[in-house]
């Protein structure tokens, strides 16, 4: 039997997970979601530990519900300084930390440029074009809500094409 992969793409406004599992040269979509984290709040600080605190319960619940998940695939932060990246990181390491308190401690982080390069064959691919990449790899027909949902679908699946 194949192992159960979440792929994660991790973020403060928008964190997306998908649990897949290996079928031949194709996958099969076993859970899938996004966690919307994005809180309206005057005080940033507030705002940021609130979303950090949603992404961990949720993520937890998902991996309780999806026992046979073994494996992960996570998107990290770029090398490159930008706005933004600082909380990209505590996202990420919110969910590497959720990982770990499972004990799903196989697997791999992947640049966005590497994912997309992996799953539609050009680094610069947009959202639209790695969401129906995605799609042409399931074994059935599935309803992404986000991009958020078919990103993480796509790190999962680049985990393991590249394990």
């Amino acid at each position: 039997m194949s192992p159960y992969i979440i792929g994660i793409d991790p973020s403060l406004k928008s964190t997306g997970w998908a649990v897949i599992q290996p079928v031949g040269d194709l996958f099969t979509i076993i859970d899938c979601g996004h966690i919307p984290v994005r809180t309206r709040t005057n005080e940033k600080e507030a705002s940021e530990l609130q979303g950090l605190s949603t992404i961990y319960d949720v993520l937890n619940e998902v991996l309780i519900r999806n026992i046979k998940v073994s494996l992960y695939g996570i998107e990290c932060p770029p090398p490159v300084s930008r706005r933004g990246e600082s909380t990209l990181a505590q996202a990420y390491g919110i969910c590497r930390c959720v990982l770990g308190r499972r004990g799903i401690l196989t697997g791999g982080s992947f640049y966005p440029v590497t994912v997309k390069k992996t799953i539609a064959g050009l680094g610069s691919a947009e959202k639209s074009d790695v969401e129906r990449c995605v799609s042409a790899l399931l074994t059935d027909r599935w309803e992404f809500e986000c991009y958020d949902e078919s990103d993480a679908a796509a790190v999962a699946m680049t985990f393991w094409r590249k394990k």
